[in-house]
Parts: C-alpha cells; sequence; structure tokens
C-alpha cells in the first residue's frame, strides 16, 4: 500500500525519506518489510500526511502485516 501510494504521487523512496525525516533504506523497509517494522505514532502521522493516507489505513496496514507474520 505505502509503495504504491508513493507511485502514484510519483516521488522516490528518497523522496519520501527526505521529508519524513528517515533514511532512504528505512523507507524501503517500511513499504517491503512492514511486518519487521514497529513505527510510532509520529512517523505513521508523517507518512500519511505525505502519502496523503488515513492514519488508521496507516496503522492498519502495519498491524495487519504483524498479524499475518504470527500465523
Amino acid at each position: 500500500m505505502l509503495k504504491k501510494k508513493r507511485i502514484q504521487k510519483q516521488m522516490t523512496e528518497l523522496e519520501l525519506a527526505k521529508k519524513i525525516g528517515r533514511s532512504e533504506g528505512h523507507v524501503s523497509k517500511l513499504e517491503t518489510h512492514p511486518e519487521k517494522c514497529n513505527p510510532g505514532v509520529k512517523l505513521i502521522l508523517k507518512l500519511a500526511k505525505e502519502l496523503s493516507l488515513n492514519p488508521v489505513k496507516v496503522f492498519l496496514f502495519f498491524v495487519k502485516n504483524i498479524k499475518d507474520q504470527d500465523k
């Protein structure tokens, strides 16, 4: 979901990383391995803002991936 939305907004990983104050590698990990990430509320809010998403939707994206990993 994050990568798809970033691409729709014609934004590179590096551009998003700069906007949210993280490294390009961190953005890549958030997009490709969300089950291994534990983003805080501030990061979720920044991602939601920059990607024009509802913060709850971003939060649930990470929760779902963590739950799927536990199966």
